[in-house]
């Protein structure tokens, strides 16, 4: 998928390899809509992806991703 493709190389398959920022533990600190808003604009060191390599779409896809596979139980 594309969390696989575009994210995981600096993120980790788990979404935990930045320490600071760990992915599985997202949604305690944000919901899809903010996340999503994040990923169209993202603060350095995060690479802008958006529209040149994501579409709309794919920040959606990526958020939902993240919000239900990634997620700490």
């Amino acid at each position: 998928g594309l969390y696989a493709q575009i994210c995981a190389a600096c993120h980790g398959a788990d979404g935990n390899l930045v320490a600071d920022k760990k992915l599985s533990t997202l949604h305690e600190r944000h919901d899809l809509a903010s996340t999503i808003a994040y990923l169209r604009n993202p603060k350095p060191p995060m690479p802008k992806l958006f529209p040149d390599i994501l579409s709309e779409q794919d920040l959606r896809d990526i958020g939902e991703y993240l919000f239900s596979n990634l997620q700490e139980k």
